[in-house]
């Protein structure tokens, strides 16, 4: 996409029409260090805008996608809010809905505590920064709407390193969605401990691929 193509998207869906200088100014800045379609999904993330005529419940191309509201209950459910730091079980510092500074944005340390809003805030710049991006860059499938939610959770909670190696993302590519269904089972370890809380998640991730 062209940046001049990213203004026009723009003017199309807010209101008023009109850019103001200071927009322009800002969206510029973000687009000297980041592509257009990459800056359009981040706002269209936020903002709940559609892309090109797509939105949210369509089966359209991963890169016009956001979680659908019941992915984000589901994910919301399974990493629980905490608004005061917290040391998870790797020993790092998190917060709102599994928020750490190594996704960007708000630093994390003890101490520190957030409001309900800022840790809802938080979890939409995540999934915008750390998730839907990677979705793009690793599938080469479409997705539905469910296949596409449960892969946002799993990628929140393992991140792109551990993804990009597995199986069930190879499976998948090779569209083969009932193996990669299957794998979701596998990945409920932590430093090699079977966990109750991941089987769970996993499970829920599982159904909401098959949704």
């Amino acid at each position: 996409m062209k940046d001049s193509k990213f203004f026009d998207w723009v003017r199309e869906n807010q209101e008023p029409k009109q850019l103001s200088q200071m927009q322009v100014d800002g969206a510029k800045k973000v687009l000297s260090v980041a592509k257009a379609d990459e800056l359009q999904s981040f706002v269209a993330a936020l903002t709940g805008w559609s892309i090109n005529g797509h939105y949210i419940d369509d089966k359209a191309d991963t890169l016009d996608r956001a979680m659908s509201q019941k992915g984000i209950e589901h994910l919301k459910l399974s990493e629980g809010l905490r608004l005061k730091a917290y040391q998870d079980t790797g020993k790092v510092w998190t917060i709102g809905y599994g928020h750490t500074s190594a996704a960007g944005g708000m630093k994390v340390y003890a101490g520190l505590t957030i409001t309900h809003a800022q840790a809802e805030q938080l979890l939409k710049d995540d999934l915008a920064r750390m998730t839907y991006p990677v979705i793009k860059r690793l599938v080469k499938v479409d997705l539905t709407q469910g296949q596409f939610d449960a892969l946002c959770s799993f990628i929140y909670n393992l991140g792109e390193g551990q993804v990009s190696k597995s199986t069930l993302l190879r499976l998948l590519n090779a569209k083969d969605y009932d193996g990669a269904s299957a794998q979701f089972g596998r990945w409920v370890y932590d430093n090699g401990v079977k966990l109750n809380g991941l089987i769970r998640r996993r499970a829920a991730e599982r159904e909401l691929f098959g949704a």
